[in-house]
């Protein structure tokens, strides 16, 4: 009965397909993908209340499969209950039984939800793929503006995500090795409020260069593994990478550190970089930077391209492609702080993540918070405005951040940032 049913949906005739998947349910009443076969049919008969029914049905005998999940969320766009299609696709997420064809298809639901909720039409297929893990959508306008916005109402205070950048450094270059881990960013001293003691942490130099430092064996570890090894597997008598912090602190141009990193980070972890190098040539930015001097960042070019081995023949090593990359790190970098006051003593509150440090009165004494750039592939597309509606806080003692709801946000709103945490802000 199932084949035969299976016949008249490939030859369109959806009444006797569904006629034959009921006499097979009738003898196999525990099968899954017959219920998914006639949920199919009953959506082509526009019959999509009993249709949503056999999904339900379906998703019961087999949670774990995908399909029910599909047939399901079909059923309640057909019914118009767009959110609640999302919800049940949200449910095939979290119990990770999702392949390919459903992310597609929650990502167009996404979409359809965005335009629904906003008037117009926006939502751009490859950047809410990449946000497939969020409740959020990103869109590219005509002019190459990218604008993201919620996919689901966020309560204020509430986190929206959280995210490690790809590239990260911190915007004093004075001090180099002084004051942070120059990995994680975490602020080498800290202020204790159960024992009003500061803490100074232990230090770990980088034995081959003995110029950058971290916070603990870990933190070295994964600097080598992911950006520092390439950069500092190059040192002769010149010392190159000590050339390029001074050129950094000269121009203030903490930015030409981060590319090389985000190049570094690129050569070193060849399983990601096609993901980062595709995200970036998606990224619709102009190839000048307005008002950048040619020799200057010809300099920082050469300065970092001496950093890495001659025979590396990574394709933003070469001037051109180099240039490009540079702006759009530039158009794409936040501003963020990391505060050892807060982080440490973060008081527990029900879910909500509290913000604001505990006190501040040792703050500037101790000189504890870190301020940092980061290349990150989702948070550096919200717009800033005077009239945010998110900010930027760290957690965690690391350079993981999270965007966290400033107001009761709805579906449909766009995401703005403090001007704060723009990059431009700084100069």
């Amino acid at each position: 009965f199932k084949e035969i049913g299976n016949q008249n949906y490939r030859s369109n005739n959806y009444k006797e397909a569904y006629d034959f998947y009921t006499k097979a349910i009738s003898i196999s009443p525990n099968t899954n993908t017959l219920y998914s076969n006639r949920s199919l049919v009953l959506c082509k008969l526009k019959r999509f209340q009993e249709a949503l029914e056999d999904a339900k049905t379906c998703i019961s005998i087999n949670p774990n499969w995908s399909k029910g999940y599909y047939r399901c969320s079909s059923a309640f766009i057909g019914l118009d209950q767009i959110e609640s299609a999302l919800h049940i696709l949200q449910q095939a997420k979290d119990n990770n039984c999702y392949d390919e064809q459903l992310k597609n298809f929650f990502n167009e639901t996404k979409i359809s939800y965005l335009n629904s909720k906003s008037n117009q039409e926006i939502g751009n297929p490859y950047l809410t793929n990449l946000f497939f893990d969020i409740d959020i959508a990103v869109d590219i306008d005509s002019e190459g503006q990218h604008n993201v916005y919620a996919l689901r109402p966020f309560n204020r205070d509430e986190i929206i995500f959280k995210e490690i950048p790809i590239a990260s450094v911190k915007l004093s270059i004075e001090s180099w090795s002084e004051k942070c881990c120059n990995y994680c960013l975490k602020p080498y001293q800290l202020y204790d409020f159960r024992t009003n003691k500061i803490i100074n942490l232990p230090v770990e130099t980088c034995p081959n260069c003995n110029i950058e430092t971290y916070c603990n064996r870990n933190c070295l570890i994964s600097a080598r593994n992911q950006f520092h090894q390439c950069l500092c597997n190059n040192l002769d008598d010149t010392n190159n990478l000590l050339k390029l912090i001074n050129f950094c602190n000269q121009y203030s141009r903490p930015q030409a550190m981060c590319l090389a990193r985000l190049i570094a980070v690129i050569i070193q972890t060849k399983s990601n970089s096609n993901d980062i190098l595709e995200h970036l040539e998606k990224l619709n930015l102009p190839s000048v930077l307005f008002g950048e001097s040619e020799d200057l960042l010809k300099q920082e070019y050469e300065l970092i391209r001496n950093c890495f081995p001659e025979n590396v023949n990574e394709p933003y090593l070469l001037f051109d492609n180099f240039k490009i990359l540079q702006n759009k790190l530039v158009h794409n970098v936040l501003k963020f702080e990391i505060d050892g006051l807060a982080n440490l003593n973060q008081k527990k509150t029900s879910t909500k993540l509290k913000c604001e440090p505990v006190s501040k009165q040792l703050t500037i004494a101790i000189n504890n918070i870190v301020t940092a750039m980061g290349l990150f592939l989702k948070a550096s597309y919200i717009k800033f405005s005077n009239e945010f509606n998110c900010s930027i806080i760290s957690n965690n003692n690391s350079h993981e951040i999270s965007i966290i709801a400033k107001a009761d946000i709805s579906p449909g709103t766009k995401l703005l940032l403090p001007r704060k945490n723009s990059f431009f802000s700084i100069f």
